[in-house]
């Protein structure tokens, strides 16, 4: 069954649409509004977000891929992988701030340069913010004047209210497909002549690769196989490897850098993830995370996602953040019972911080006037490790004040710590409510209809890491320079099919060093976890060596990064990895 449905699924027709607009327009929340019928106000700058969604369009069922892109000049250098994918762009401005609409014509001079199409591009120019009129400093005749100039159709937009939400994402889908069909009746009429030529006409000498998923590369290239991968390379590629070896290095990195996170997360492969937490219980959890912000798309900001950067003689404390989701205990004759399944990160010896429960509680509108405040006691029951059916039981116990419906938290730092020294990885629990059929007032526990408030535990763990002393040295690799330096690596997770378990960051900053290490520029031995050693392992382990990567070129600073990722029992993992960036590097 699930085969079937993964052959349908594939089988449908896939329009890529490009979100792109300066920053705090409101990208997000446009394609937010499109995907799950939800408008959030909070705002924090996206840098690259992906949804997919299958919609029905005149008729016909399709999926629509939106790339949700940063508007921020911080962002600009890694646009251009984005815009290469795209098939159809929301060029998207602020009604309420002209500056963004004067920004539209360099956004669209990038899209034109980068696609490099003779062919109409498909493209709508939007307005969004309609709602606040009263604010505008956009006028609707010099929009629409813009628009007919770059012979696009103009449309206005308010995510708050949604108004012609939907109909910029549909009307762009409409020529992205009219675009394909007319290339494809292009190409059928020349296939009978083009079939003609002969193998070495049809251009045998460029040979195509694919990586070792099966996954069509492209031709050995380095600039088409940079847009499959994502890769940003430096600008001058005058180095780059022969055709016939081309792509076998390019698969070898990625596949290095998959090895490489997986081996920092303790993980042995890939989270199978066949049937992932109803996206309403994760973005209710992800947004009830007290360690970073909700941005405008729903989802946590994470601190440091480009990696703070810390000297490697530095002791540095591993730290993880696990949200694991409720499931109802069917064995129990209690239907407040709950169990969680939490991950215990590769059995390591995780000092549990803090552990908290959320409990919604709704407030019904029977027994009491509404308005009035409503006390009710709350007991959580978790059994003592080791006590066996029928143990004794700690509680927790709260008075819970409520005027309205909302979330509730409950202290089990103790009941989940004793559990991982244990070893266990399954925290039941039994949630008992005194006063609440009194005063009108329900918590919310497993129910296939309220995923949205869904419970769930936060558990926040650490272990310490200790480094070794390195000598600093910061020299990027541009080309000009033969000598040791840093040669930067980045890869987009959609790129390579991981963004359906790691959540954020998008993609990784892969980096590594190598050139040449003089005696006079020799430092203090030392040694360190980092990317850069995993690629030069892999290059040694097939015989290649190559002479640009010298042994003695490391890394003397890297950067944490933090991670949000589904584990195998499908908990939410937070873990900030330290040393797992390349920052700097120089000769020891």
């Amino acid at each position: 069954m699930a085969a079937n449905k993964s052959k349908n699924q594939s089988s449908l027709a896939l329009h890529k649409v490009i979100m792109v607009g300066s920053g705090g327009v409101g990208k997000s929340a446009l394609t937010l509004q499109f995907m799950y019928d939800e408008f959030v106000e909070d705002y924090e700058p996206t840098k690259a977000d992906s949804y997919r969604k299958k919609v029905v369009l005149d008729g016909e069922e399709v999926q629509i891929d939106i790339l949700d892109t940063a508007g921020q000049e911080d962002y600009a250098a890694i646009r251009d992988n984005y815009f290469r994918s795209g098939e159809g762009f929301l060029l998207v401005f602020s009604i309420t701030e002209h500056e963004s609409f004067t920004a539209t014509a360099e956004f669209r001079e990038q899209i034109l340069r980068v696609k490099a199409e003779e062919d109409k591009i498909p493209l709508l120019l939007v307005g969004n913010k309609s709602d606040l009129e009263e604010r505008r400093q956009v006028m609707v005749d010099e929009a629409r004047s813009k628009a007919e100039e770059w012979g696009v159709q103009y449309v206005e937009t308010s995510a708050k209210t949604r108004a012609n939400v939907d109909k910029v994402f549909f009307d762009l889908m409409r020529e992205v497909r009219a675009k394909k069909m007319s290339e494809n009746k292009d190409k059928n009429g020349k296939r009978s002549s083009k079939n003609k030529k002969s193998f070495r006409e049809r251009g045998s000498s460029e040979p195509r690769f694919r990586s070792s998923d099966g996954v069509n590369v492209g031709r050995a290239g380095p600039a088409a196989r940079a847009r499959f991968w994502g890769v940003v390379f430096p600008a001058d590629l005058s180095a780059a490897p022969r055709p016939e070896d081309a792509g076998r290095m390019d698969i070898d990195f990625v596949e290095a850098v998959k090895r490489h996170i997986l081996n920092r997360l303790q993980m042995r492969e890939r989270p199978n993830i066949t049937h992932p937490i109803p996206k309403a219980a994760m973005v209710t959890a992800l947004r009830k995370l007290h360690a970073g912000k909700v941005r405008e798309d729903g989802r946590v900001e994470i601190p440091n996602f480009d990696g703070h950067a810390t000297s490697s003689n530095e002791v540095q404390e591993q730290t993880s953040e696990i949200i694991s989701f409720a499931e109802s205990d069917e064995l129990s004759s209690s239907k407040s019972s709950l169990y969680f399944l939490i991950s215990n990160e590769g059995n390591q010896n995780l000092l549990v911080t803090q552990a908290s429960l959320w409990l919604y509680f709704r407030v019904l509108p029977a027994g009491a006037e509404k308005g009035t405040r409503r006390k009710v006691t709350v007991k959580v029951y978790a059994p003592e490790p080791g006590a066996g059916a029928g143990g004794r039981w700690d509680v927790v116990e709260k008075r819970v004040d409520l005027k309205r419906s909302g979330w509730h938290t409950f202290p089990l730092t103790g009941a989940v710590q004793a559990a991982f020294e244990k070893g266990g990885r399954r925290q039941d629990l039994d949630v008992r409510c005194e006063g609440c059929e009194d005063m009108a007032v329900a918590p919310v526990l497993v129910h296939p209809d309220d995923e949205s408030h869904r419970p769930f535990l936060v558990v926040q763990a650490r272990v310490a890491d200790n480094k070794h002393r390195i000598r600093k040295r910061g020299l990027e690799c541009d080309g000009t320079t033969n000598l040791c330096c840093r040669q930067q690596f980045y890869i987009d997770f959609r790129l390579i099919g991981w963004n359906d378990w790691i959540i954020a960051p998008s993609g990784y900053f892969g980096n590594y060093c190598e050139g040449n290490c003089p005696a006079y520029m020799a430092g203090v031995p030392g040694s360190a976890s980092s990317f850069h050693t995993a690629v030069v392992n892999q290059y040694r382990m097939r015989g290649m060596s190559p002479g640009s990567m010298n042994s003695c070129c490391i890394p003397t600073k890297l950067s944490t990064m933090s991670m949000l990722y589904f584990d195998d029992e499908y908990n939410i993992v937070k873990r900030d990895v330290p040393n797992m960036i390349v920052e700097e590097c120089g000769c020891a």
